[in-house]
């Protein structure tokens, strides 16, 4: 990711407002919690996705570490028990600092689906929503980069 892992940590750990980054999600409504572990969402799916609402619980929400972790209990979907883990890492290149994503995820495979199709599918769902992640957190910091410049 072009910026620090503060920014892209701003985006992961609001369990309740995922939109921002995961574009396929339309609108997502607190069932309960205060976004840490334990708390439950329902998120409504664009039109065009092999789903209609996911509802999801927050597994981790490790703010020291940077890592938060999430898992599908329900819903109309074709990820059945989806469960991911995402950490970040800080990395310096020249003056800039960068953060490193590692995404993790298991899911069942249904019947009817093969295990690459499950694969190919939830892996190109990870890479459009890290891309996305990337786009709004680079935007983040470039424009706390030109506020801070302005001021000084």
């Amino acid at each position: 990711m072009d910026a620090p892992p503060d920014i892209v940590w701003s985006f992961l750990r609001d369990f309740f407002d995922p939109m921002p980054y995961k574009i396929h999600i339309v609108s997502c409504h607190r069932v309960s919690g205060d976004g840490g572990v334990g708390s439950i969402r329902v998120c409504q799916v664009r039109e065009g996705i092999a789903a209609r609402f996911s509802v999801e619980r927050c597994e981790i929400m490790d703010e020291e570490n940077h890592i938060c972790s999430f898992q599908v209990v329900g819903g109309q979907h074709r990820c059945r028990n989806y469960q991911s883990v995402t950490s970040l890492h800080e990395r310096i290149q020249g003056v800039r600092r960068k953060t490193l994503v590692i995404e993790s995820y298991i899911c069942d495979i249904e019947r009817g689906n093969t295990a690459t199709e499950v694969e190919v599918y939830c892996d190109g769902f990870v890479k459009e929503l890290l891309t996305r992640l990337n786009e709004v957190s680079s935007a983040k910091y470039r424009s706390e980069q030109a506020r801070a410049s302005s001021s000084h």
